[in-house]
């Protein structure tokens, strides 16, 4: 199949079909995006479920014992993480460690998908910035960046694990660029997280919904343009007849929208770039320069 007409029509179908379900998140994961979501979360059932994820469990120390959170003091031990930290960025973590796991890092089409784990966790460590300039209080700013283009994912997953033959990767970023954020939004009400981040995933290229303008969509599409323009955008599928325009590419008017909705002046947009690439450059994981597309 390298028709990319071909490659949405099969991908739109199998989104469709009642049987599709997307890739399982680890438990961990899942439970901790619940406790958040109470009133009152517990501080011994986060440290519970934490433990119970070894890889989750070393994320959250190293996190915890990292400049930002503990400039002075280190906590001892996994209870004195998850009371630096907060159950909301525990989550944010265990989600980020879940997906990279379990999504981006698959053997499969393994060299896009890892492109595409960067630019979401560039994307998520980004939002929060752009929601702290523009005084908009977003609570799931870091995970709607983190899901912002799992549409793309779970269409690579989709064609990979069909019956359709083999289908170059960059192909199937043409073929589904302009409905992955609907795919996406599916993706998460299937895996029944926050509802505002459906709407989010949706709209996050084209923050325009019913003559408004959504403010949390427009803090993910400035963040994703940001990260873009400082190297780590998706890799551009070979097009001839279009050289030089790339997927996953926030539209002009679109990204002039969100800044008038956010009031980002000339000097505000300065100083977020700043901020953003302050913010990737001491995120190790990130790697540095190594870790950008060309």
């Amino acid at each position: 199949m390298t028709d990319r007409s071909q490659i949405r029509s099969f991908v739109s179908r199998r989104f469709a079909s009642p049987l599709y379900r997307p890739p399982v998140l680890p438990e961990s994961a899942m439970a901790m995006s619940r406790l958040a979501s109470r009133p009152n979360p517990g501080v011994d059932e986060a440290t519970r479920i934490i433990e119970s994820d070894p890889l989750v469990a070393g994320r959250v120390m190293s996190a915890a014992r990292s400049a930002h959170y503990s400039p002075v003091k280190k906590p001892a031990d996994l209870r004195q993480a998850v009371l630096r930290l907060g159950v909301r960025t525990l989550r944010d973590i265990a989600l980020d460690v879940s997906l990279q796991a379990t999504i981006f890092e698959r053997p499969v089409y393994a060299d896009v998908l890892r492109a595409l784990g960067r630019h979401s966790r560039a994307t998520a460590h980004a939002t929060p910035c752009v929601c702290r300039v523009a005084g908009v209080r977003f609570e799931h700013a870091f995970i709607a960046g983190l899901f912002h283009d799992i549409g793309v994912a779970g269409a690579l997953l989709c064609v990979a694990e069909g019956d359709s033959g083999p289908c170059d990767p960059l192909d199937v970023l043409a073929a589904v660029d302009d409905i992955h954020g609907a795919l996406g939004m599916e993706m998460v009400a299937a895996w029944d997280l926050p509802r505002q981040l459906r709407t989010v995933v949706w709209r996050h290229q084209e923050a325009e919904l019913y003559g408004s303008c959504l403010t949390d969509a427009a803090c993910v599409c400035i963040a994703e343009q940001i990260v873009s323009e400082l190297g780590w955008s998706l890799p551009t599928p070979p097009d001839p007849g279009n050289a030089g325009v790339r997927v996953d590419a926030v539209s002009v008017g679109a990204f002039e929208l969100g800044q008038r909705t956010l009031e980002l002046t000339a000097d505000r947009m300065e100083r977020l770039r700043e901020e953003v690439e302050e913010r990737l450059e001491s995120v190790d994981d990130l790697d540095g320069r190594a870790a950008r597309t060309a």
